[in-house]
């Protein structure tokens, strides 16, 4: 009983997530980079729960940035 009690209590440690909608988040702006400039106020690479997302999310910043330099 104790072992089950631990799980939950792990649980509740972790931080709230959804990778579904990080997915889809980095999705739309490689889909549309204009969506970029809409969400960037809202969101950042640190929002990210997943490390894959956080460095995809730091590289489309880099990538539409120096896109709009040219």
């Amino acid at each position: 009983m104790s072992q089950s009690l631990n799980i939950v209590k792990n649980k509740l440690d972790e931080l709230p997530n959804n990778i579904e909608a990080e997915q889809s988040v980095i999705g739309s702006v490689l889909l549309s980079n204009e969506i970029f400039d809409d969400i960037s106020l809202l969101i950042s690479s640190r929002n990210f729960y997943d490390p894959i997302h956080k460095l995809l999310s730091i590289l489309n910043l880099f990538l539409i940035y120096m896109s709009k330099e040219n």
